[in-house]
């Protein structure tokens, strides 16, 4: 556990991408309640003791949360005014499943930019590009239809759709030429290794091989395929979302179109989303493991702003895990409900 005094207010494994199935697909929009954690509670500190903002509350209730779910959880939660950090398994690697969708999309918004591209640029998805298991897209292709840059970014970070981010990756140049895009602009935490076809190809291949697997032997071999797979740590994309909201990937125009198509997510509505109170708000992008041989994985990844408009950068992540998909869902609502106390708790901080 890495703690650090976060003023008011993260390990995955190989998977393949949000929605390897449309029942097992970050589409999936359950809203019923969340299992809620019982919170520490807030304890004020002596006036002449360092300020602690809630901070060890919230270090204390992230740990809690570690042993609701088997498998892997990793927490990361970094306050963007000050930049402080605490974390569960932080700097484990994780897979990050189709949270990987939004640095395509940041990959996106810097090429236009650059003047590389435009966003009334269209594409044409095709028939034959309706591969997918989870492809919402589809129900607009038809024939063969064009879709601007914008209309795509939309579909693949909003609803997580896959034909998509394929069509903008290959309009980038490939899976080099995205990877060395984040590269230059020192997203050297996101590994961006293989498309979606790519990571439905290897979630298909391991689902064969894993029919002849033991549990634990299944949880080895997920280890192993990591590197394989789009990778980084909860830490590297809550730091990484820190500095997409502070304009440091992007100029004002590019990092506004970006946050405003992460505020119009629409898939996992179970998750961080699910944690906040009255007056919060979030910019966020899912992820969901393929299950295989029994064992899944969530994440969500965001912005959270609070009711005096602090904001906080917040990565989660389950994986290789037995526990239902909506058990899942809650731990990483709990992630945002704690912090949510830890910034109540400020208030009794004298």
């Amino acid at each position: 556990m890495t703690r650090s005094e976060i003023g008011g207010m993260a390990m995955v494994l190989f998977a393949a991408s949000s929605c390897a199935a449309p029942q097992q697909s970050a589409m999936t929009m359950t809203e019923a309640p969340s299992m809620t954690t019982a919170h520490v509670p807030c304890e004020p500190t002596p006036r002449d003791a360092p300020r602690e903002d809630g901070s060890s509350q919230l270090a204390r209730e992230l740990e809690t949360l570690r042993a609701r779910v088997d498998g892997q959880v990793s927490f990361a939660i970094v306050n963007v005014e000050t930049g402080y950090e605490t974390s569960v398994d932080g700097d484990v690697p994780v897979a990050l499943y189709s949270t990987f969708k939004a640095w395509v999309g940041v990959a996106v918004a810097d090429a236009v930019e650059r003047g590389e591209m435009s966003w009334t640029d269209t594409l044409r998805v095709a028939p034959e590009d309706l591969v997918f298991a989870y492809q919402p897209i589809a129900e607009e292709v038809g024939d063969g239809r064009d879709f601007t840059l914008q209309e795509l970014v939309r579909w693949s970070v909003g609803l997580s759709d896959n034909p998509s981010v394929d069509a903008l990756m290959a309009h980038l140049g490939g899976v080099e030429a995205v990877s060395a895009r984040l590269g230059r602009m020192a997203l050297r935490d996101i590994a961006i290794r293989t498309t979606e076809a790519g990571l439905q190809a290897q979630a298909e291949a391991f689902r064969n091989e894993a029919t002849s697997m033991s549990e634990e032997a299944v949880r080895r071999r997920f280890r192993e395929r990591l590197s394989a797979t789009n990778e980084s740590t909860a830490l590297g994309v809550a730091r990484a979302l820190s500095r997409l909201v502070k304009g440091e990937l992007l100029g004002a125009a590019g990092t506004a179109r970006i946050l405003r198509e992460l505020r119009a997510t629409q898939t996992g509505r179970r998750r961080l989303s699910a944690g906040l109170s009255e007056g919060w708000s979030i910019a966020h992008k899912t992820g969901t493991a393929h299950t295989i041989a029994g064992l899944g994985g969530v994440a969500d990844i965001g912005i959270l702003t609070a009711p005096d408009h602090r904001r906080y950068a917040v990565a989660g992540y389950t994986a290789v895990s037995s526990a239902p998909r909506e058990v899942q869902e809650d731990v990483i609502a709990d992630v945002a409900r704690a912090l949510v106390h830890s910034v109540g708790c400020r208030k009794l901080t004298p």
